[in-house]
């Protein structure tokens, strides 16, 4: 009982300084206490807390949100303190040389994938030459955890078949539509000449297309040949393509006066839409938003009424320019992958989704065990 009271007025005189060492975190003031007497120092987490700022930083955020952010870092620094007492207990240690040469590959990694290498690394997360070790160490313990984690587990079909009937969505086939959309590109939306002109060219093409003329191939690579990067195009290329849209993703537009009645709702939801304004805003956001909407709309018009193979009457509006829409496919019925098929991938996300949850409530139990209080957690909740 006295060491509990000694860790708790431990603990209140960090939370009567939080919002000093919140701001400069320096020294050795407490953040952490755990198994109701041992502590950790501020100058212990420095390097966690920086590279958790760096990391998850936003423009514009707040010191609520940073708290929160050092708050993350010092129970990630105090989780794999836990965890490495823990370990030892059942005879776990980290070999040294492992340990030295996991961090020399880790080194080595950032070095070569990094932009400017590992001393830009350590820069742009302003941290300690010591840091990449310790997380390289903690990395092994968390792989140690996992190993342990997954010794344990049963993986038999029933399991692996209940996990499937969880996660039906993810191997079903729904029914749908197969549809392919090319672009004759459009550089400013706003321009209405140039719309013109691209949209009599786009219909052009639709119309040859339509006759049997040309292929969507053919017209693809007539479009990329003709608005090229160099002439300020180059987008379309990475729009251009094939896509599925499921029956049950979208409404029922088997009519003109449906498609109609949403382009209706949509130009008075975006009344206040104008093509010509400051990119930055609002009036040009209703804009592009407003496109968008039109375009989504009137391509489930189009694939629901087309036939396989059949190309689409009329170009489509997009943020692109004007979409030649030919559809490719129609799936009538649902399906569902077999067990048999996917057994192999389930096993896999079973393992991973079950193993991650189990190292969640390890984690969240050794907390509890060791009684630990972080001060940055208790300035959050102030």
């Amino acid at each position: 009982m006295k060491k509990f009271l000694k860790a708790v007025c431990l603990l209140l005189s960090v939370v009567i300084f939080a919002g000093v060492f919140a701001s400069c975190g320096k020294g050795r003031n407490v953040v952490a206490i755990y198994d109701e007497t041992k502590v950790i120092y501020h100058s212990e987490v420095d390097d966690i807390i920086n590279y958790h700022l760096a990391f998850y930083w936003q423009t514009g955020m707040s010191e609520a949100e940073k708290l929160k952010i050092k708050a993350n870092a010092v129970n990630a620094f105090v989780q794999y303190r836990l965890i490495e007492e823990e370990l030892k207990k059942d005879g776990f240690e980290i070999d040294k040389k492992a340990l030295n040469e996991r961090y020399q590959a880790e080194k080595a990694k950032i070095e070569e994938e990094f932009e400017g290498g590992y001393k830009n690394w350590r820069k742009t997360y302003n941290v300690s030459r010591s840091f990449l070790k310790e997380e390289t160490r903690r990395m092994i313990l968390k792989e140690k955890c996992y190993e342990n984690i997954q010794a344990k587990l049963e993986i038999t079909d029933d399991v692996l078949k209940q996990y499937m009937n969880k996660h039906a969505a993810d191997y079903m086939h729904p029914s749908g539509y197969g549809w392919t959309m090319i672009f004759r590109e459009v550089k400013d939306l706003s321009n209405e000449n140039e719309c013109a002109e691209a949209k009599t060219e786009a219909q052009e093409y639709i119309n040859k297309l339509r006759a049997g003329e040309m292929t969507m191939e053919q017209v693809e690579a007539e479009l990329l040949a003709k608005y090229t990067k160099e002439d300020g195009y180059g987008n379309a290329v990475f729009f251009n393509g094939s896509d599925f849209t499921a029956v049950q993703s979208m409404p029922v537009l088997d009519t003109r006066e449906k498609l109609d009645y949403w382009l209706e709702k949509y130009s008075e939801d975006y009344k206040n839409r104008d093509a010509n304004a400051d990119p930055s805003s609002k009036e040009y956001e209703a804009y592009m938003q407003y496109i968008s909407k039109c375009m989504e709309v009137e391509t489930y018009y189009a694939i629901q009424n087309l036939e396989v193979n059949e190309v689409y009457e009329s170009p489509v509006f997009s943020l692109i320019g004007y979409g030649i829409l030919c559809l490719d496919s129609i799936k009538g019925e649902s399906t569902f992958d077999s067990f048999e098929d996917v057994k192999e991938e389930l096993r896999e996300r079973y393992i991973e989704d079950t193993t991650a949850e189990s190292f969640k409530t390890y984690v969240n139990d050794l907390f509890e065990q060791y009684s630990v209080m972080n001060a940055y957690t208790t300035a959050v909740s102030k």
